[in-house]
């Protein structure tokens, strides 16, 4: 019997490797009764997750580093699992998940993020290859996206000041560590944009809610420098956008994002992970300094950082922990007050 599971395993990898998953019937005679439930039990846990818990509500993003060690991480809370798999199941795992979203995942690509879906839940995969290691050990991060649109009183006592900030069209910047509800909070404050403004969104991976027809939106590809975010930013600056979303700052963006921003485009909106406002303001003149082609000094890039952004958003736990108003900044010192 374990030569024959052994055996419908093999061919079903076989498979995998030329890009198909093979339904469970091609495997095995399902006359063979123990035999074949045992080979469903592995099929159905790599195909259909079977092995996670029945319920995920509640949870924000599972990691799995090796089936002894799975972490479900909720709000405030993780908790530690293992499951029965093994290693090479794990690999094979993230292969099937790479195969359905047709992504191109090898060594020459070993870093993956992309939308999906799981259990009728939007999230965001990410895999990353056994070659970048030297224990060829595959790991998978799904992370949970909120598929609605919450009102900007469940972040806290500041829904007036938000509503202001957007109605008067003031450059924010939503800053906070990863899973504090950046993303969930831009969403409910692009819900509160007049129907009637053209709003160009630029992101690279497909998190933000703006189900408008006003609306431009790109999609950034990482392995395509003429599609990626920062080209994207210069074309938005040439399609009279009203406002210009980004979806989270990361790299050399931030000199186009700069840019729109010190040529008269308001109510410009991104997310950066920081610690603090001026931590987030302070950091932006670090990426401006590392990633400009003019090579600004660190103060310069503070001044005009400082200059162009109105407001920084913190966030800790999917609640607003403090907004700092930005007055500007002189040398290496920001100016600003917490409201």
């Amino acid at each position: 019997m374990t030569n024959m599971i052994e055996s419908a395993k093999q061919d079903f990898m076989h498979a995998l490797a030329k890009g198909k998953i093979l339904p469970l019937k091609n495997l095995l005679p399902s006359d063979d009764v123990n035999a074949y439930s045992l080979l469903k039990s592995w099929y159905h846990h790599l195909t259909d997750f079977s092995f996670l818990p029945v319920f995920l509500d509640d949870l924000q993003e599972i990691i799995i580093h090796s089936p002894l060690d799975i972490s479900y991480v909720y709000l405030g809370r993780t908790i530690e699992h293992d499951c029965d798999l093994t290693q090479t199941d794990i690999s094979i795992l993230a292969e099937i998940i790479a195969i359905r979203y047709q992504i191109e995942w090898t060594p020459l690509n070993p870093c993956v993020s992309f939308h999906g879906t799981l259990r009728g839940r939007p999230v965001r995969y990410t895999l990353i290859h056994g070659s970048t290691n030297i224990h060829n050990q595959v790991k998978i991060f799904i992370r949970f996206l909120n598929d609605t649109i919450f009102s900007l009183d469940n972040f806290g006592n500041h829904s007036a000041h938000l509503l202001k900030m957007v109605s008067t069209k003031k450059n924010i910047l939503i800053s906070g560590a990863t899973r504090s509800g950046k993303t969930t909070l831009l969403n409910s404050l692009l819900s509160q944009i007049d129907s009637c403004e053209h709003i160009v969104i630029v992101e690279d991976t497909h998190e933000i809610l703006f189900p408008r027809a006003k609306g431009t939106r790109f999609l950034a590809k990482q392995d395509m420098p003429q599609q990626s975010q920062l080209q994207f930013l210069k074309h938005a600056l040439r399609i009279s956008p009203d406002r210009i979303v980004l979806g989270e700052i990361r790299s050399r963006e931030v000199e186009a994002l700069l840019l729109a921003m010190n040529s008269g485009h308001n109510g410009v909106m991104s997310t950066i992970h920081a610690n603090d406002g001026q931590d987030a303001i302070q950091k932006l003149a670090l990426l401006i300094q590392l990633y400009s082609p003019n090579q600004l000094d660190y103060a310069v890039a503070l001044k005009l950082i400082a200059h162009n952004i109105d407001y920084v958003v913190q966030l800790k736990n999917k609640e607003i922990s403090e907004i700092t108003e930005v007055y500007g900044a002189d040398e290496n010192q920001v100016f600003f007050d917490i409201l």
